[in-house]
């Protein structure tokens, strides 16, 4: 009787471990450094789906407030996407036996300062997905970063509105939203009814990430929205001024 239990606890733990989803990856530290500046200052890191379930990496964030420029490679493409304090990126899906390549370039370390000095940095990345073997896993990183925010070195491949920092606030913050091409945009301050507080862009804008401030000292405590419209896309996020 012993025995016939001691098989399937195995038997269990074979079916869940060794045939499901279950994450592996090459290095469990990043070092992003380099010769040159800018983009040639990164580290890789490959990971894998060792198992035969679809494998879902649900988020990654950051334990400081720093923002990652991560290049995602598969097989067949590779596109950009940024790592913020606050944000959750879309999925990461990996299939069956299938492997990822994310190369990480030099992070802001600021992203409410301004000035482009290199820093060096220390930090903790999670990563957590629906894997059986690790559902949560730390990635230890350092290197060299910038407090560069408007001079970015990689230019975004969408549209983003940022959700703004500090939020809640008193009585300035900062909003950050990326342009993929030279583009009309418009950003402006609702309050909680929907009635227009204020413009803060309307113009041509550049590509890249940019940074914007709003003062709310004539305003009474509350849930505000702010609103961003270009070409082909808007989105509204909500900020919260306590006084």
């Amino acid at each position: 009787m012993k025995g016939n239990i001691i098989i399937l606890v195995l038997i269990f733990f074979i079916q869940n471990i060794g045939y499901s989803q279950t994450i592996i990856f090459s290095k469990d530290s990043l070092n992003i450094e380099g010769e040159g500046f800018y983009e040639d200052i990164k580290d890789s890191l490959f990971i894998k789906n060792s198992g035969i379930y679809e494998l879902i990496i649900d988020s990654i964030y950051s334990n400081k407030i720093y923002l990652y420029p991560v290049e995602v490679c598969t097989e067949d493409t590779s596109y950009l996407f940024h790592i913020i304090f606050d944000q959750q990126l879309s999925p990461l899906t990996l299939s069956p036996q299938d492997s990822i390549k994310l190369i990480f370039y030099m992070p802001d370390l600021c992203p409410i300062c301004d000035g482009s000095s290199l820093l060096y940095f220390e930090d903790i990345l999670y990563f957590r997905s629906n894997a059986v073997n690790n559902p949560t896993y730390l990635i230890y990183v350092s290197g060299q970063g910038t407090t560069d925010v408007e001079d970015n070195y990689i230019l975004p491949n969408e549209n983003s509105l940022y959700q703004n920092y500090p939020n809640p606030f008193n009585p300035t913050t900062t909003i950050r939203y990326s342009i993929s091409k030279p583009t009309h945009v418009v950003v402006k301050i609702y309050d909680g009814l929907g009635k227009e507080i204020t413009t803060l862009v309307d113009g041509l804008i550049r590509s890249g990430i940019h940074q914007i401030e709003f003062d709310g000292s004539s305003l009474s405590s509350g849930i505000y929205f702010y609103q961003m419209i270009t070409d082909g896309f808007w989105e509204t996020k909500k900020l919260m001024l306590l006084k």
